[in-house]
Order: structure tokens, then sequence, then C-alpha cells
């Protein structure tokens, strides 16, 4: 079979599927090969992306990225500054390149402001790193308000142009949770042993 530009083979546990990857943001799925079954598609994000050099095959700049997520203080009130720290860590094995992180506030969070400075619209913060060398990290920090009481889940993703290897650590959320002045003074107070 001959398949038009830059092409690869994504295999999963129980099918395969040539893809024309020429237009990396828009993969077109050229042949499948389930292993039993019938014909099925094949989830670029559940796959493992690799490409053929005279007659192997090698991964397409395998790299791992993930996020990790705190935020302080513990517990805020109204109108009080709380900031969300991102942690953008590359696994490797390659170099990340255009790597991006994108955290949804919900409603009842408020952007204030970013560092590095991030682009926000309508409450997605969009902060874009650039290249993440292999086991190098990265740190944002997100500061929100919350005018009101209550629970809200920030989320952020990072994405990058390499191949993704592991997606379970691309995503997070983190839960802000805001106390009036009443329930923030009836806080349960825990004593440890010495």
């Amino acid at each position: 079979m001959t398949v038009s530009g830059k092409h690869a083979l994504v295999t999963t546990d129980d099918a395969a599927a040539i893809i024309d990857v020429a237009d990396p943001s828009a993969p077109v799925v050229r042949a499948t090969y389930p292993t039993a079954g019938t014909p099925q598609a094949v989830a670029l994000a559940d796959a493992v992306l690799v490409t053929d050099l005279d007659g192997g095959l090698r991964m397409l700049d395998p790299t791992d990225v993930a996020v990790a997520a705190s935020h302080s203080p513990s517990f805020a009130e109204p109108g009080d500054p709380v900031t969300i720290r991102l942690t953008v860590t590359n696994e490797g094995p390659s170099s990340a390149q255009g790597v991006v992180v994108t955290t949804t506030l919900p409603a009842g969070l408020v952007y204030a402001s970013s560092s590095p400075a991030c682009d926000e619209t309508a409450g997605v913060v969009t902060c874009a790193l650039g290249e993440l060398a292999n086991g190098a990290d990265s740190t944002i920090t997100v500061t929100v308000t919350a005018p009101a009481p209550g629970s809200f889940d920030a989320t952020a993703v990072v994405t990058n142009k390499a191949t993704e290897i592991h997606l379970p650590n691309n995503m997070v959320t983190r839960r802000v949770t805001v106390l009036d002045e009443v329930s923030r003074t009836h806080l349960p107070l825990v004593l440890k042993a010495p």
C-alpha cells in the first residue's frame, strides 16, 4: 500500500493503523488492521506513534510531559488572592517542542495575574512555554480570587508537539475552597503529638 506524505504506524493493544501525518494538526487514517473483531477506528490519544524509516520503525520524538499542581492558601475568604502553582516536567526521553499549558477556571474564580505572563480569555489561561528539554521543568503561577464562598475546580492541561507517550499525567485538577468568615472561624483544630 502506498501512503502519500509523511506516514506513521499507530498501534494499540488490539489494532493498528496507517496514518498520514503530512499535516500533524490533521492526521488522516488511511487503513486499519484490527487483530480481532470487526474493523475499528484507532484513537491517536491511546496509541504510540512510530514512523517507517528505511524499513525500520522508530518512535517519533517520544516524550512524556507532565503537569502537577498545588495552591495556597489552603482556604481563603471571598476576595482573597489564591495562587495556583503549576509545575510542568519533561520526563523524556526527547525534548518537548511547543509546550503549552491551558488552565480552565470555573465560574466563581476570577483571573488576576500569572507568572510568567500568560494570555487569559473568558477564564481560560494559556501559557506558551516553548521548548522543554529532557529532564527539565518549568513553573507557572496563576493568581485568582473568588467573590463568594464555594469550592471551585481549576483544571490544567499540558500539550506539546512531540509524540506524547503517557497521557494520564497531562491533566490535573485543583480544588480551591473559599469560606465565609463564619465557616473559617469554625475550622477544626488538628493537634499532632510531639
